[in-house]
Parts: C-alpha cells; sequence; structure tokens
C-alpha cells in the first residue's frame, strides 16, 4: 500500500451500507455510493497521500467502483476490512500503471495517441 496507514475500520458506515442491502432486497454499486460514505471516508484518511500522489477525488471514486465487489463482500461479512483497502489500492495503482482505462496521474492521451 505504499506505506500509506490502514484507517481504522468505519463499522458505522458498514451498518449503514448493510442496512441499505436489507431496506432495498438487493445489492450494486449504488450500496457503495449511498451518501459517498466510504468514499469520503477513504479521502479523509488517504488525502495527504493521495494528493502527494497526484490522485483527484475523482480517481479514489474510480478505484473505489472497481473494488465495489470486495467491498460489498466486507459489508456482508464475507472479506476482512484489510482485503479492502488493499482493493482500492491496487486499483488506483493499476490507473497509475496504465493497466485500467480510467484517467489518473500520467494517464493523459496526447492527441496522436488516437491516430
Amino acid at each position: 500500500m505504499n506505506g500509506t496507514k490502514t484507517p481504522e475500520e468505519p463499522v458505522e458506515i458498514k451498518r449503514f451500507l448493510r442496512s441499505i442491502i436489507e431496506a432495498s432486497g438487493t445489492r450494486g454499486k449504488f450500496v457503495v455510493f449511498t451518501g459517498n460514505r466510504l468514499p469520503k471516508y477513504l479521502w479523509d484518511a488517504w488525502e495527504p497521500a493521495l494528493k502527494s500522489r497526484g490522485y483527484k477525488w475523482q480517481d479514489l471514486l474510480r478505484a473505489v467502483s472497481r473494488a465495489s465487489n470486495v467491498i460489498l463482500e466486507w459489508v456482508e461479512g464475507d472479506a476482512p476490512w484489510e482485503r479492502v483497502v488493499e482493493a482500492v489500492w491496487g486499483e488506483l495503482e493499476k490507473a497509475r500503471k496504465g493497466a485500467a482505462p480510467a484517467r489518473g496521474p500520467g494517464r493523459a492521451r496526447r492527441l496522436d495517441e488516437f491516430f
């Protein structure tokens, strides 16, 4: 995780997201983004580290979106918090290295790349 500290597991957010699944009767990305509570929590915990690496709020949102299956497993008690943290950072790094199609640090395209 590039030396970034794992934030404390947000059990209140986990309970909230689980209640959304129970109330809606379904699971999906919309659960992860309800109220943006989890992305905001991660941004607040990692903001200095993210900004120092050139990441923006939108980059974190994309990473959370791509890690949503692991996040939902965590919400349902099938994955540990550390796995969520690793998945989100993994998605950020993939985008940075060009393995993911998202734009992120160093991913701006020049016009000549389209021809």
